[in-house]
């Protein structure tokens, strides 16, 4: 080939690529423009995308529309210019397929465990959950980075932001500490606080203040169970983990709970009803609601159930209360066992103790106010000897002429006159002896 062809081809080829490269060039500038365009449309003035503070105090990209504020991520494309904004399924879904590519899922997972986005529990036992949110965390941080690029310098003629897959690579292990920084708290308390405490959960509860005795050794407890207990605050990155536990509403609870009891147990049968507070409303509750089941319930017996109530460290007003009626109305089955399907109706044994009161005053003229649930012969017809339901009318009838507690007094009614005066004149009439 001749040596002037030859130039004359290097030089047609250098002029090619000078012309590729000012192409390349120039639609370089014009994405960046429209870039920038775009930036200044979206964040400007009456565009859609702003960034606002959560309710926890931390910024977040949001799109504005419709005069809702829906939480978005900056995407950047690789070549640092071209950019989009995504929802957060859209940005879990797209972070995990591109990260995927280079260094796994796996990667991905101990990447954020590493800068302080997922916890060491959640890193071990691989939750999912909690690593969808350790990208979201992520996503969410680069957003920032990449958008205040452009908000806090609005003037400049282009910009470069960094894609996450890059940016994530210049998060390395410096960004947490390598010892994590911990906050250790303990608890206390002084005498003063805890006298008034406990005179008021006394107060609330039978009526008085605390003794000195009590004071004392709630104070005493309260300090012992306080010197077991400390929170530790762990800072790791940008994760806290938080471990141990203070004092709650249910161990104060507990506590006072112990301390007032020998008081309670020791409390003799006539100064039970004495008490003041939740205590003896508690056993007139408990009472009255044995009664409406026809299981007696002295007292005592009752303030025993309180203070079972008071041993689980539950509230006296539900919980706990409810579950000793609970224990009675089971009794109440078991000690009426024929009826037990009427019970779990929602029948009261007392429901139907009343028609029977009602009927034996009738029959015997007496006042059926003077007859209750635990009357010999009402607990008799109740139980009907052990068959199904309760006993008949007729049979109940039946028995109160019969029974030796209830017949003299049947005999002397008025009703039992009449009826063996009109028994007696029927047998003169069929003798003949009176027309």
């Amino acid at each position: 080939m001749p040596v002037s062809s030859s130039a004359d081809a290097a030089k047609a080829a250098s002029d090619k690529k000078a012309a590729e490269t000012a192409a390349a060039a120039k639609a370089a500038a014009s994405a960046s423009a429209k870039d920038i365009a775009d930036l200044a449309k979206r964040f400007g003035q009456g565009g859609d995308l702003s960034i606002e503070q959560d309710n926890y105090g931390n910024f977040r990209l949001v799109s504005n529309q419709n005069g809702q504020t829906v939480p978005m991520y900056f995407v950047v494309a690789a070549n640092g210019k071209d950019w989009d904004v995504f929802t957060g399924s859209q940005i879990v879904k797209k972070y995990k397929a591109d990260v995927a590519k280079g260094i796994g899922l796996e990667g991905l997972r101990k990447k954020l465990y590493e800068i302080g986005f997922i916890s060491k529990a959640e890193y071990t036992t691989k939750d999912e959950a909690a690593f969808n949110n350790a990208i979201l965390g992520a996503a969410n941080a680069h957003s920032m980075e990449q958008v205040q690029k452009y908000t806090l310098n609005p003037g400049q003629k282009s910009y470069t932001f960094t894609p996450f897959t890059g940016w994530l690579g210049t998060k390395q292990s410096g960004i947490t500490p390598t010892t994590p920084n911990i906050d250790t708290e303990f608890q206390a308390t002084t005498k003063i606080q805890t006298d008034q405490d406990i005179d008021s959960f006394t107060n609330d509860l039978i009526g008085r203040d605390a003794t000195v005795e009590e004071k004392a050794n709630y104070f005493k407890l309260v300090s012992d169970e306080m010197a077991k207990t400390s929170r530790k605050s762990t800072v790791k990155g940008t994760a806290q983990t938080t471990t141990g536990a203070f004092l709650n509403e249910d161990d104060y609870f507990r506590i006072a709970s112990k301390v007032i009891a020998p008081s309670l147990q020791n409390t003799p049968l006539e100064g039970i009803d004495k008490l003041g507070g939740k205590v003896i409303k508690q056993i007139t509750d408990l009472k009255d609601y044995a009664h409406s089941y026809g299981i007696p319930l002295d007292s005592k017996q009752a303030l025993n159930y309180v203070m079972q109530g008071l041993d689980v460290g539950g509230s006296l007003n539900t919980g706990a209360i409810d579950s000793q009626k609970n224990i009675l109305r089971e009794m109440s089955k078991a000690f009426y066992s024929n009826i037990s399907s009427l019970i779990d109706a929602g029948v009261k044994p007392l429901d139907i103790a009343n028609q029977f009161a009602y009927y034996k005053g009738k029959i015997l003229e007496q006042p059926d106010n003077a007859v209750n649930v635990f009357d010999k012969d009402i607990q008799a017809a109740l139980k009907n000897n052990g068959k199904s339901g309760v006993m008949s009318l007729t049979d109940y009838e039946l028995l109160l002429r019969n029974s030796p507690d209830t017949k003299g007094i049947f005999l002397g009614t008025k009703g039992a006159r009449e009826e063996a005066s009109n028994y007696a004149n029927t047998i003169l009439k069929s003798f003949g002896l009176i027309g």
